[in-house]
């Protein structure tokens, strides 16, 4: 009797997660800035089970803004920028909280890693950090965009950009899914990548598409760019490689 019982608790577990995984979605940004720096709710322990206080201080704000500012000369640069100053803010993030040094890219049943993040977790935090830095040092180039869901049973969340900008447009607009709109909305993926690796980018329709980022040479030599104007990395960032494991989602 103990094996059957022990089956019809693990399939009403794993039911009862995908179920609730379709009311699970992004948390609002919620966020404070003042002289010292900005304080943000921070999610972890998969779907926001715990939230935290996490500050980050002006002169972090200061420096990756004045990084991202330095980068805006094109839409291309400044969100490659925006994307580095994500995963700056994660590592400083990992070095006041050793409990997400455990996070790997795409952890969807890693059920027992004390400070997993899954994409719930992952598309809260980096929303509300480009809220910030946005408030803090509007962009040039590029708005923060509402979070977007993808997905029937567990849906897949992320955090997202958006901009007008012909240039960009005009640029990926064959390669990607853009279409003939005068817009164009792009994924920071943070649960793609390790914790304090940068974020993916993708064109939103390719995300929702599932698009493998690996597998395409246009995501990928995005994902690897270096742009000279941002400077070298913090000696303290996590190897800035791709994760030796790849995301279920794919």
């Amino acid at each position: 009797m103990a094996r059957p019982a022990f089956l019809f608790t693990l399939l009403f577990i794993l039911v009862g997660n995908a179920w609730s995984g379709q009311f699970v979605r992004t948390k609002p940004e919620k966020f404070t800035l003042d002289k010292s720096g900005a304080t943000i709710d921070f999610c972890y322990n998969w779907s926001c089970t715990d939230i935290m206080d996490v500050h980050l201080k002006t002169k972090l704000l200061e420096t990756v803004s004045k990084k991202i500012n330095r980068c805006a000369t094109s839409a291309e640069q400044e969100l490659l920028a925006i994307r580095n100053a994500v995963r700056d803010i994660e590592n400083q993030i990992l070095a006041d909280h050793e409990i997400l040094t455990g996070d790997i890219a795409g952890n969807e049943y890693d059920l027992y890693q004390k400070g997993k993040l899954d994409c719930v977790d992952n598309s809260s935090n980096t929303n509300v950090m480009l809220h910030a830095l946005q408030k803090y040092k509007k962009f040039k180039f590029w708005t923060v965009d509402k979070p977007v869901g993808d997905g029937f049973f567990r849906p897949h969340w992320t955090a997202t950009l958006k901009t007008k900008d012909k240039d960009f447009i005009d640029k990926y607009r064959d390669s990607t899914k853009i279409g003939d709109k005068d817009y164009t909305i792009w994924t920071v993926d943070t649960w793609l990548t390790t914790f304090a690796y940068k974020p993916f980018l993708l064109e939103i329709n390719d995300w929702i598409d599932h698009l493998d980022p690996w597998g395409n040479k246009i995501y990928r030599e995005l994902y690897h760019a270096k742009i000279d104007c941002w400077g070298p990395i913090e000696p303290r960032s996590r190897e800035d490689i791709p994760p030796k494991k790849k995301p279920s989602r794919f």
